[in-house]
């Protein structure tokens, strides 16, 4: 009887270590997306800031074809062919 008592202590240690883990796995995953996502939104979100600041007078369709002409060559990394 002493035996299943250990088997069964044994297994609820067991899964409750696994629980445990999971959690702090799924934690650890949730961090990682939302810096991820800050990652990939904050730089989008300061170039738009820039050409709002530059452009924020006078905004007509030629400006609006400059704003994203202008973004486009930043973007873009033209390199010489060897």
């Amino acid at each position: 009887m002493m035996l299943g008592v250990t088997v069964a202590l044994n297994f609820t240690i067991a899964q409750l270590k696994l629980a445990i883990n999971y959690d702090m796995k799924l934690e650890q995953f949730q961090r990682f997306r939302f810096v991820f996502l800050g990652y990939l939104i904050i730089p989008t979100f300061l170039l738009l800031l820039k050409y709002k600041r530059m452009y924020v007078f006078h905004m007509n369709q030629d400006h609006v074809i400059s704003i994203i002409s202008s973004a486009m060559d930043q973007l873009l990394v033209v390199t010489p062919p060897d």
